[in-house]
C-alpha cells in the first residue's frame, strides 16, 4: 500500500516497543518500567516496588558526606552555605563588574565610556 504525500507511516508494535524502551532507558527509568521485547505484541511490566521507592524518594535531596565526625545538620548546614556561596559568585559574573585602573573604581563594560568602553558605576 502506497502512502500519500505528507501521510504519516503507521508504526509497528517493534517498533513502539523499541521507541518505548529507549524513551524508558534514556529517563533512567529502566528499573521501575520493563519492556517486553520478545514479546510479539507491544507489552510492558511496572515494577510497583521500585515505583513505590521511587515515589518515596522523590523531592529528596540526599547528601554524602566523607566527614563522619559532622552531625546531620552541620551538613545540611554547610551544604545550605556553600549554596549561597555559589549564588553570590553567580550574580558576581552575571553582573560582569571589572576592577580595571583604580583600586577604588569599578568599571561596568555596559556603560560607553571614552576609556576603552568603561565608565565608573561608583
Amino acid at each position: 500500500m502506497r502512502r500519500m504525500p505528507g501521510q504519516k507511516r503507521v508504526a509497528t508494535d517493534s517498533a513502539a516497543k523499541a521507541r518505548l524502551y529507549h524513551a524508558v532507558k534514556d529517563a533512567h527509568l529502566a528499573h521501575i518500567v520493563r519492556v517486553d521485547l520478545k514479546n510479539e505484541l507491544f507489552a510492558y511490566d511496572i515494577d510497583h516496588n521500585a515505583l513505590a521507592l521511587a515515589e518515596l524518594m522523590d523531592g529528596k535531596l540526599l547528601l554524602v558526606t566523607n566527614t563522619p565526625d559532622l552531625s546531620p545538620a552541620n551538613v545540611v548546614a554547610r551544604d545550605k552555605s556553600l549554596a549561597d556561596i555559589e549564588r553570590g559568585f553567580r550574580v558576581l559574573k552575571s553582573a560582569r563588574v571589572r576592577q580595571l585602573a583604580s583600586k577604588n573604581t569599578i568599571f561596568s563594560p555596559h556603560s560607553p565610556s571614552v576609556d576603552a568602553g568603561f565608565r565608573p558605576i561608583f
